[in-house]
C-alpha cells in the first residue's frame, strides 16, 4: 500500500488516534529516505499488521517496509498510535520493538515524565507528536538491532540471582542497620 492508498484506508477505517497518521507517516517517510545515506527504491504501508509473536498475535497499527535493490538493506519501522495514553503507547511499542528496525510512538502533544522520556531513549523508541493538521518529529528511532536478546537473558540471569541472595542480602543489610545504631549511641 503507498500513501494515497494509505490515507483513503485512514479515511474509512481509521481511529481516532490514527487522524493525523498520513502527516505522521511522511515525517518518518522523509526522515528515513530524505536524511539517510542508503538509498530506497520505494516503500510499502501495512495497517493493522499482524506478527506471530513468540507465543501469541501481536498487532501493530502500522508497518512501514523501505525497500532497497540488497535486501539486507532493507528496514521494517514499526508505529504505534495513541491520543494520550503514554504508558500505554510505550508499552506496546516496548513489545513490538523486536520485530522491526525502527520503532515509533505517535501521540498528540502531552507532557511526558522523566521515567517516559528515559524508557523511550533506553529503548531507542522514537516520538512523532501530532495534532489536527500538524506532525512533529520530536526525536527519531534508534536502530534495533539482536542486542535485545543478549539485554534480556542478562537482565533474566541477574533476576534470578537477585532473588535467589534475596535473603543473604537483607540479613547484610540488617547487620550494617545495626552497626549504624550501634554507633549512634556511643
Amino acid at each position: 500500500m503507498n500513501l494515497e492508498e494509505y490515507s483513503k484506508f485512514i479515511e474509512e477505517h481509521g481511529y481516532y488516534e490514527e487522524k493525523e497518521a498520513v502527516r505522521v507517516v511522511r515525517k518518518i517517510l522523509d526522515y528515513h529516505i530524505n536524511y539517510n545515506y542508503t538509498e530506497y527504491d520505494s516503500y510499502e504501508l501495512y495497517p493493522r499488521f499482524i506478527f506471530s509473536g513468540d507465543r501469541e498475535k501481536i498487532e501493530m497499527d502500522l508497518l512501514i517496509i523501505l525497500r532497497h535493490p540488497k535486501k539486507r538493506y532493507e528496514r521494517k519501522i514499526g508505529v504505534e498510535f495513541k491520543e494520550t495514553d503514554m504508558r500505554k503507547v510505550l508499552s506496546q511499542a516496548i513489545t513490538r520493538r523486536k520485530y522491526v528496525d525502527y520503532m515509533y510512538v505517535a501521540t498528540k502533544n502531552v507532557f511526558l515524565t522523566y521515567k517516559e522520556i528515559l524508557i523511550m531513549c533506553f529503548f531507542g523508541l522514537g516520538w512523532i507528536i501530532w495534532e489536527e493538521g500538524f506532525a512533529k518529529m520530536i526525536f527519531p528511532a534508534r536502530y534495533t538491532t539482536t542486542d535485545y536478546i543478549f539485554e534480556d537473558i542478562i537482565n533474566s540471569i541477574l533476576r534470578m540471582k537477585l532473588e535467589e541472595k534475596k535473603e543473604e542480602i537483607k540479613e547484610e543489610i540488617d547487620k550494617i542497620v545495626k552497626l549504624d545504631e550501634f554507633i549512634k549511641e556511643e
